[in-house]
């Protein structure tokens, strides 16, 4: 079973308003020892005046993470699909990495 996980990688902010404008992020899919990743940047328009509107020193991980799911609700499908292709390719490789002495 793969598992997957976002990395945040960078937050840019407004530093006017203390709304982020964009999230630069990872993704990884992880099977055993199989990894696969992508990477993006989502850019947001955070509205102070909105009653959803996090400042900036409150969001947490937990925040961005929700931000991400919810506007890549309809490409994180296919983005697992594609990791999950990766980590099959790597699977089925006959190369294997590491070092004799780990």
């Amino acid at each position: 079973m793969i598992n997957y996980e976002w990395i945040i990688r960078q937050l840019d902010r407004d530093s006017f308003t203390g709304g982020i404008k964009s999230i630069h992020w990872r993704y990884f899919g992880r099977e055993d020892s199989f990894i696969a990743e992508t990477f993006g940047e989502l850019r947001i328009t955070p509205s102070p005046d909105s009653p959803d509107f996090i400042p900036f020193e409150n969001v947490t991980k937990e925040d961005v993470i929700s931000w991400l799911e919810n506007e890549l609700a309809d490409e994180l499908p296919r983005i697992r699909e594609e990791l999950s292709k990766e980590i099959e390719l790597k699977k089925a490789s006959p190369i294997v990495n590491g070092f004799p002495w780990a």
